[in-house]
């Protein structure tokens, strides 16, 4: 599970990197794809990658946490409320 972890961040980092390979003359001909200029086409498809694989982590990692995060302060709470009650 880690390690499948760390292969999603690495290749969003890489992917993200690649964005701006445009700006140092990589990818940056104009021949057209479609509508679109090699640039162009070429970020589109990388920012597409990326909201997929941030997508992917969020639903993995992140709610399951944010989850787990929120039903601890519901039993705070609960315990809080209880020792106070028992104090009166």
């Amino acid at each position: 599970m880690r390690k499948t972890h760390a292969i999603i961040i690495a290749v969003f980092f890489v992917a993200y990197a690649a964005t701006f390979l445009p700006n140092f003359g990589i990818f940056n001909s104009l021949t057209w794809i479609g509508p679109l200029s090699l640039p162009m086409a070429w970020v589109i498809g990388l920012n597409a990658l990326n909201t997929v694989l941030v997508i992917i982590v969020y639903r993995r990692y992140f709610r399951p946490y944010a989850e787990r995060i929120a039903a601890e302060e519901k039993t705070m709470a609960h315990t809080e409320t209880d020792t106070k009650e028992g104090i009166r």
